[in-house]
């Protein structure tokens, strides 16, 4: 038995032991996870409140460049460009695939609803994003992204590689942050990686404010 009030961490680590499915390279999803995903968190949220639109939504990515999702010897499920691309240029959007909770509750009877085998995949793509406050307090939500730029690897100064996608130096948060926009952040070859820096989205005490 599950209590209704678990936090993150346990559902994640204690009731579904994804330390051991994190332990080894995970297998690329299929389109058929996705399209649940979306669904189950259509039929909780209801379509005035989903951030990806009345259902059924598109299964066009958020991508603006050519990429390929794979699995690399070094990296694991990873993003890879198939194009060059230049520098700020959009390469991806949340607008069309980024599904948010406004709860935490919310997000746990997502969780609860899921197939037990996509649970921890379903964790690891999760994340509390920080949206402009509407009143009093901070507008925390749990976000999870349906198409495949949960494969974006980590960059920056926590990784061995800088970060070749991200918010460009210039641009505000509200243009880009809020907006769930990345750009290249220089010019990047085909066949590279692509990597944005996970802290530059990182909200701390996210899970905790939303009772998670």
């Amino acid at each position: 038995h599950i209590p209704c009030d678990a936090k993150e961490q346990e559902i994640r680590y204690d009731y579904f032991d994804c330390a051991s499915n994190e332990a080894n390279y995970r297998p690329l999803l299929n389109e058929s996870v996705r399209v649940l995903w979306r669904g189950v968190y259509q039929g909780i949220v209801g379509p005035l409140d989903s951030t990806i639109g009345p259902f059924p939504s598109t299964t066009k990515p958020g991508f603006r460049v050519p990429f390929e999702a794979k699995i690399s010897g070094n990296s694991g499920r990873s993003i890879w460009s198939t194009d060059s691309i230049r520098k700020g240029q959009l390469v991806w959007t949340s607008k069309t695939q980024t599904t948010c909770f406004h709860t935490g509750d919310q997000y746990r009877r997502f969780i609860w609803s899921l197939p037990p085998d996509i649970v921890c995949d379903s964790m690891q793509f999760s994340y509390v994003k920080e949206f402009p406050s509407v009143g009093h307090g901070r507008n925390l939500k749990v976000c999870l992204d349906t198409d495949e730029s949960g494969y974006i690897n980590n960059g920056g100064l926590s990784s061995l590689m800088p970060a070749n996608i991200g918010c460009p130096e210039g641009m505000s948060r509200k243009d880009c942050d809020y907006g769930g926009l990345m750009y290249a952040l220089r010019d990047i070859d085909e066949g590279e990686e692509l990597l944005c820096d996970y802290q530059d989205f990182y909200v701390e005490g996210g899970w905790e404010a939303l009772g998670l």
